[in-house]
């Protein structure tokens, strides 16, 4: 992965300052703080719509990652990259392996895309926001690079295990949200 994470972290290191208030954007929105506050105001909005399992589904989406997260983290101990690739923000205290901001950003936005497959809304705007969900959590990812907090696998690894986190719970709790599949959106309660 190192050949892979050189040339992901020297291809963007090149934009640097030019696409820097985009880039801390980007990781703000996939810190803790916001990504609680985009699942404590859907959550809420879910179950003030008589969607129970939406919310449910919502919750468990996102804090899966957070306690895998955790855990991969104290298994692996990777260090971060090397301080001198720091860009505009201060070294973390926590190991490199998988990257949260990468990890739960994905976890969060592709519990939202699900959730709106499944409340009704018109396939066009479904799909929409969808993409936009996925364009979000890529750029999370990219801007932990970009920063040179995390390398490129870090972001990979924890958007992979996001993927694979929502993946197995949308089995659970929707077995029949696949491609191709006709799924009934769910009336509220």
């Amino acid at each position: 992965m190192a050949a892979f994470d050189a040339l992901l972290g020297g291809g963007l290191a090149h934009w640097r300052g030019s696409v820097d208030p985009l880039m801390l954007a980007l990781t703000r929105f996939g810190g803790w703080r916001s990504l609680t506050l985009v699942t404590a105001a859907l959550f809420a909005l879910l179950a003030l719509r008589g969607r129970p399992k939406q919310a449910a589904y919502l919750v468990l989406g996102a804090g899966g990652p957070v306690l895998l997260n955790w855990a991969l983290k104290l298994l692996f101990h990777r260090a971060r990259p090397d301080s001198s690739v720091l860009y505009l923000v201060a070294a973390p205290t926590s190991f490199s392996f998988p990257s949260g901001h990468a990890m739960c950003s994905a976890g969060v936005l592709a519990s939202i895309a699900v959730v709106i497959q499944t409340v009704g809304w018109r396939r066009a705007w479904a799909h929409l926001l969808g993409a936009l969900c996925l364009v979000l959590a890529v750029g999370v990812g990219l801007s932990r690079v970009y920063l040179g907090v995390h390398f490129a696998s870090d972001v990979m690894g924890g958007q992979l295990a996001a993927a694979a986190w929502v993946s197995a719970l949308t089995g659970w709790f929707y077995p029949h949200l696949l491609p191709g599949e006709s799924v009934e959106p769910e009336s509220p309660s």
